[in-house]
């Protein structure tokens, strides 16, 4: 189920992905304990990777650091580029990086140009 995030980029896609599973929370009190700073859907992802031992990817310093607490395994965005990119699955970042950005994805300037420097995408490093 998409509902906040309809109309951004991939989210027509992660509709129609056969590889995604809409799975319902069932441990509501695990929910609850979590530290109510968190976002619901915060919340419920961590308690679903909790159950299911899953990788989570999470973005949000304060989500990431209560999943590390679980003893959740975490990815975020940068990292899952990062691998797309070096298994040739897409050619370049900053396009991606950008529009994710432009999203609402936050990323300071620093990290931004140390990570494109990484992948050899530092020419003309301007954040949008």
């Amino acid at each position: 189920m998409l509902i906040r995030g309809a109309g951004k980029p991939g989210s027509t896609e992660a509709l129609g992905a056969s590889w995604i599973r809409h799975l319902p929370v069932r441990d509501r009190a695990f929910v609850d304990q979590l530290p109510p700073k968190l976002h619901l859907g915060e919340r419920e992802a961590i308690a679903l990777a909790k159950v299911q031992g899953a990788v989570l990817l999470v973005d949000e310093r304060e989500a990431r650091r209560e999943a590390l607490h679980q003893g959740i395994t975490i990815l975020g965005s940068l990292t899952i580029l990062r691998e797309a990119k070096t298994r040739g699955i897409i050619p370049r970042v900053r396009a991606i990086l950008d529009e994710l950005i432009a999203a609402s994805m936050y990323i300071s300037e620093p990290l931004y140009e140390a990570f494109l420097r990484q992948l050899d995408e530092a020419e003309d490093t301007q954040q949008p």
